[in-house]
């Protein structure tokens, strides 16, 4: 089985990115910072890609320094650069997200959405 579960901040705000071809596909990568629960002031910095809708929700709502869980499997792949060394990358396939901290409120106060009444116009 390969499961994994993170909660975390998003370091900086999530890159959005369409693949080529006929069929574009949305794919979203961003990077986690979770909390090491053992040591105090450390960190693990995961990277995290996402495809499809969720890709598209993630990139739309979720901004650098909000809180962020996540549900997905671990892949491993391995490439050759333009240099002709090879690389390998560690990260997680996001299959289901949570949304942590609350929706922002808007600045628009709701007294302002109805006008003022006195008490000598109500009718009862």
């Amino acid at each position: 089985m390969n499961s994994v579960n993170l909660i975390g901040r998003l370091t900086k705000d999530p890159d959005l990115r369409y693949t080529t071809g006929a069929e574009p596909k949305a794919v979203c990568t961003f990077t986690l910072a979770v909390n090491d629960p053992f040591t105090k002031d450390r960190a693990d910095f995961i990277l995290c890609q996402a495809w499809g809708g969720r890709a598209e929700t993630i990139g739309k709502y979720v901004k650098k320094g909000d809180r962020f869980g996540v549900s997905g499997r671990i892949r491993h792949e391995s490439y050759q650069d333009k240099d002709g060394e090879y690389k390998s990358i560690t990260k997680v396939v996001v299959t289901d997200f949570d949304f942590l901290e609350p929706k922002k409120e808007t600045t628009t106060s709701r007294d302002d959405d109805f006008p003022t009444v006195s008490d000598d116009e109500i009718p009862f």
